[in-house]
């Protein structure tokens, strides 16, 4: 083998690499988002969706007492769901779906003090608090606009178009 064929066989390998490594693992490119799939009942035109109000707005202070993955509603995607002990009570606290928060790259432990601005809304037998902001002390992450539009719904993008401010 002369070196020009090695140095092609070289670049060749490389290229399948770089391929590989891009396309390979999710079917798009690696510098895309994680499939943003639909939000399967998280989007704000969902039955879960519809009950946020921004004039129903509360923000809590306290420490996070418990972590879950649940579904609010049956058919929807699993979401991140926070317990938190405030200085009156304990408030549940729904941030988004799963596969949105774990991506973001703000990581929440029992244990930590956290302060969230979100609606309070009637969820089957309880009230809860489906976030809107959150702040902590090694990040900030806001979860929908003030519209209330959430920003995990790309196919939601063109409500927060359509409304006049």
């Amino acid at each position: 083998m002369n070196s020009k064929s090695l140095i092609i066989l070289v670049l060749l390998a490389i290229l399948s690499f770089f391929y590989l490594e891009t396309f390979g693992r999710r079917g798009s490119p690696s510098w895309e988002p994680l499939n943003w799939q639909d939000s399967d009942g998280w989007s704000d035109e969902s039955k879960y969706g519809k009950l946020y109000d921004t004039q129903a707005m509360e923000f809590l202070k306290g420490e996070i007492v418990a972590i879950e993955e649940l579904n609010p509603y049956s058919g929807m995607r699993t979401g991140i769901h926070l317990i938190i002990k405030t200085a009156d009570d304990q408030v549940s606290v729904q941030l988004g779906p799963s596969w949105y928060i774990l991506n973001q790259g703000l990581k929440f432990e029992v244990g930590e003090n956290i302060e969230i601005t979100g609606s309070r809304i009637p969820l089957v037998d309880k009230h809860v608090v489906v976030a809107k902001e959150i702040w902590k002390d090694d990040g900030h992450l806001q979860l929908r606009d003030e519209l209330g539009i959430p920003y995990w719904c790309s196919k939601c993008a063109p409500n927060r178009d359509n409304i006049k401010k």
